[in-house]
């Protein structure tokens, strides 16, 4: 459950560039790994290796995302469970489930 979280959050807070045709959007992927604090906020990100999308405005639309639940940004996730406390989280963004 706390995976589907996680997903769930960046993919509600993501907004696919106008720049990215819906056609193109539903091929894109990337994978990212996440570690969040006790408090719910995100103290680092990554690609996955191999994991950005070749997509230049697809993986800014990415890194933003996750600027904004840094600590002390607007947005955080749930307080993780102790299997998930400062541990990585591997997360597949899929432009196809993207608004």
């Amino acid at each position: 459950p706390y995976l589907q979280h996680v997903k769930a959050q960046l993919d509600n807070n993501m907004t696919v560039p106008a720049s990215i045709p819906s056609s193109a959007r539903k091929n894109l992927r990337a994978r990212v790994r996440v570690l969040i604090n006790d408090t719910g906020y995100l103290l680092k990100w990554e690609w996955q290796p191999g994991g950005a999308s070749d997509n230049a405005a697809f993986d800014l639309m990415i890194a933003d995302t996750f600027k904004g639940f840094g600590i002390g940004g607007q947005r955080k996730f749930k307080q993780p469970p102790p299997e998930h406390l400062n541990k990585w989280i591997k997360v597949t963004v899929d432009g196809g489930q993207l608004r």
